[in-house]
């Protein structure tokens, strides 16, 4: 996902525009549209819901001492 962003950065920057200026410039819908076949197709899996280094499986339920504010 990321090379297709920054290819598609590449081929519509402007001269010199930074990464930054390029995303507030272009319209949401384009990047979204350009990348929504990559978000179709990686799915949900089980590692979608694990946070990297962890083995438990994300769950809403808060735990002992978590801040419900």
């Amino acid at each position: 996902m990321i090379r297709e962003l920054l290819d598609l950065y590449r081929s519509e920057r402007h001269a010199s525009e930074s990464f930054r200026g390029w995303v507030e410039r272009t319209p949401t819908e384009e990047i979204t549209s350009r990348l929504q076949p990559l978000i179709d197709e990686a799915g949900e899996s089980e590692d979608t819901f694990v946070d990297w280094g962890d083995i438990e499986t994300y769950s809403l339920k808060l735990g002992r001492g978590e801040c419900a504010a």
